[in-house]
């Protein structure tokens, strides 16, 4: 299987910091952060019940509408 992004968010801490993540149907997570403003210092994998709820819920906002079961069935958002 083709491994493809499913959902990615930017979003700069403290106004200074960059803080990305990057979902793949695989169910891997690529964490991308700063710890000064010359970009990227750190790159992490992460499961997704590493994932604060914030994150989980930017994730699935961030998808595009054809994505969103999809990225809501990887991240176990809601439990039926």
């Amino acid at each position: 299987m083709e491994k493809r992004i499913l959902a990615h968010v930017q979003k700069i801490r403290s106004n200074l910091f960059d803080d990305h993540y990057t979902l793949f149907n695989d169910g891997s997570i690529l964490h991308e952060y700063g710890k000064n403003i010359q970009g990227f210092d750190f790159m992490e994998q992460l499961n997704t019940h590493e994932l604060s709820p914030e994150v989980k819920v930017r994730l699935y906002d961030a998808a595009k509408a054809e994505d969103k079961e999809e990225v809501k069935k990887v991240l176990i958002m809601w439990v039926i």
